[in-house]
């Protein structure tokens, strides 16, 4: 049997997001947030089905598709970009992501053949950090993150996508998780106030996205 080869970026990335989310995950489970939901049997389905569904199918087609188009269309430049500083690539390809994420996501609260796609995300009765792998197998297909790392690691800049995409991932697990950390920061800490109002008009951040598990008016 073959060890885990944590060198190549892409094998490193899934053993970080899975540790990551099952400690999360088992943080929860061990304190009732799981089994204290209205579904938990629904819910634990929905996110094994998105889990395998990434893993084993989205992942695998679009890692496909885009490394079959990328040497169609660019035949010799794999690597091409390896001799870019990863300092540069890093914030570049996250803030790219992030926006073209960020576009996608406004529309499917506003156009509604994307909010059908996009509603399964929206329809536990509970946030908790399950939440996370909770979608429609059709939205992953979409999404920027699967693509732009396709492309990353054909032209050499496989460690800036994975950070980019690691640490995306951590933040998504902070703001589904159902402890709200941050109300107990901000009674432990009211000197930080200003930035945190700064910063909500950035991000996402838990006080917003708890209001996350609705259909809304076009569900």
């Amino acid at each position: 049997m073959n060890a885990i080869d944590l060198s190549d970026p892409m094998v490193f990335a899934g053993v970080f997001v899975l540790s990551v989310f099952i400690v999360a995950f088992g943080i929860e489970l061990l304190f009732g947030r799981i089994t204290g939901s209205k579904r938990p049997l629904r819910d634990g389905l929905f996110m094994l089905v998105g889990m395998l569904s990434q893993s084993m199918l989205s992942g695998v087609l679009i890692g496909s598709l885009a490394g079959a188009l990328a040497i169609a269309i660019w035949p010799e430049s794999a690597g091409s970009l390896a001799f870019i500083s990863f300092w540069i690539a890093f914030p570049v390809i996250f803030v790219v992501e992030e926006f073209i994420h960020y576009v996608l996501h406004r529309y499917a609260h506003e156009w509604r053949w994307l909010w059908k796609i996009h509603r399964t995300h929206h329809s536990s009765m509970d946030l908790n950090v399950g939440v996370v792998y909770r979608y429609n197998i059709f939205w992953v297909l979409i999404l920027p993150q699967s693509w732009i790392g396709a492309f990353a690691v054909y032209f050499g800049q496989g460690e800036a996508y994975v950070t980019a995409v690691l640490i995306t991932f951590c933040v998504n697990i902070l703001t589904h998780t159902s402890f709200r950390w941050d109300l107990w920061l901000r009674e432990k800490m009211p000197f930080i106030k200003p930035a945190w109002n700064v910063m909500a008009k950035v991000i996402t951040t838990p006080d917003a996205h708890h209001a996350h598990p609705a259909y809304g008016k076009t569900g």
